[in-house]
Protein backbone atom coordinates (compact mmCIF):
# COMPACT_ATOMS: atom_id res chain seq x y z
CA UNK A 1 0.00 0.00 0.00
CA UNK A 2 1.53 3.31 -1.03
CA UNK A 3 1.65 6.30 1.16
CA UNK A 4 -1.39 8.09 -0.55
CA UNK A 5 -3.48 5.20 -0.59
CA UNK A 6 -3.08 4.83 3.30
CA UNK A 7 -4.59 8.50 4.02
CA UNK A 8 -7.46 7.55 1.45
CA UNK A 9 -8.62 4.70 3.67
CA UNK A 10 -7.47 6.33 6.71
CA UNK A 11 -9.93 9.44 5.69
CA UNK A 12 -12.51 7.42 4.68
CA UNK A 13 -12.74 4.96 7.66
CA UNK A 14 -12.37 8.07 10.19
CA UNK A 15 -15.27 9.80 8.38
CA UNK A 16 -17.58 6.75 8.63
CA UNK A 17 -16.64 6.26 12.33
CA UNK A 18 -16.95 9.70 13.18
CA UNK A 19 -20.75 9.63 12.09
CA UNK A 20 -21.05 6.87 14.69
CA UNK A 21 -19.07 8.77 17.38
CA UNK A 22 -16.48 6.27 17.25
CA UNK A 23 -13.47 8.48 15.06
CA UNK A 24 -11.15 7.83 18.56
CA UNK A 25 -11.57 3.80 17.65
CA UNK A 26 -11.08 4.64 13.67
CA UNK A 27 -6.75 5.27 13.67
CA UNK A 28 -6.70 1.76 16.21
CA UNK A 29 -8.81 -0.33 13.81
CA UNK A 30 -6.78 1.12 10.60
CA UNK A 31 -3.61 0.51 12.86
CA UNK A 32 -5.51 -3.19 13.28
CA UNK A 33 -6.35 -3.88 9.86
CA UNK A 34 -3.37 -2.41 7.76
CA UNK A 35 -0.55 -3.12 10.67
CA UNK A 36 2.06 -5.24 7.66
CA UNK A 37 0.94 -2.48 4.84
CA UNK A 38 2.03 1.21 6.96
CA UNK A 39 4.22 -0.29 9.69
CA UNK A 40 7.20 1.31 8.18
CA UNK A 41 5.43 4.83 7.49
CA UNK A 42 4.71 7.88 9.80
CA UNK A 43 1.62 7.13 11.71
CA UNK A 44 1.60 10.97 12.37
CA UNK A 45 2.02 12.19 9.12
CA UNK A 46 -0.28 9.77 7.68
CA UNK A 47 -3.28 10.99 10.15
CA UNK A 48 -2.15 15.00 9.15
CA UNK A 49 -2.58 14.01 5.50
CA UNK A 50 -5.64 12.47 6.04
CA UNK A 51 -6.94 15.95 7.41
CA UNK A 52 -7.33 14.41 11.26
CA UNK A 53 -5.11 15.42 14.59
CA UNK A 54 -1.91 13.99 14.79
CA UNK A 55 -2.52 12.81 18.21
CA UNK A 56 -4.42 9.71 16.77
CA UNK A 57 -1.18 8.43 15.47
CA UNK A 58 -0.43 7.01 19.05
CA UNK A 59 -3.47 4.85 18.68
CA UNK A 60 -2.68 3.72 14.95
CA UNK A 61 0.91 2.67 16.57
CA UNK A 62 -0.91 0.67 19.70
CA UNK A 63 -2.89 -0.97 16.70
CA UNK A 64 0.07 -2.17 15.11
CA UNK A 65 1.86 -3.24 18.29
CA UNK A 66 -0.50 -5.90 19.09
CA UNK A 67 -1.94 -6.41 15.56
CA UNK A 68 0.63 -9.77 15.87
CA UNK A 69 -1.55 -10.93 19.37
CA UNK A 70 -4.93 -10.60 18.06
CA UNK A 71 -6.93 -12.40 15.81
CA UNK A 72 -9.08 -10.41 13.17
CA UNK A 73 -13.05 -10.99 13.21
CA UNK A 74 -13.21 -11.82 9.17
CA UNK A 75 -16.56 -9.52 8.87
CA UNK A 76 -14.60 -6.68 9.76
CA UNK A 77 -11.21 -7.45 8.30
CA UNK A 78 -13.19 -7.76 4.87
CA UNK A 79 -15.33 -4.66 5.53
CA UNK A 80 -11.76 -2.51 6.03
CA UNK A 81 -10.23 -4.38 2.89
CA UNK A 82 -13.02 -3.21 0.87
CA UNK A 83 -12.04 0.97 1.93
CA UNK A 84 -9.19 -0.11 -0.47
CA UNK A 85 -10.74 -0.20 -3.92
Amino acid sequence: MRFDEAVSVLKKIYEEMAQRQEAGQAALLFGLYFAEEIKAMNYGALCKSAGISESYATEMRRGVKIFPYIELNPYYKKRFLNYTG
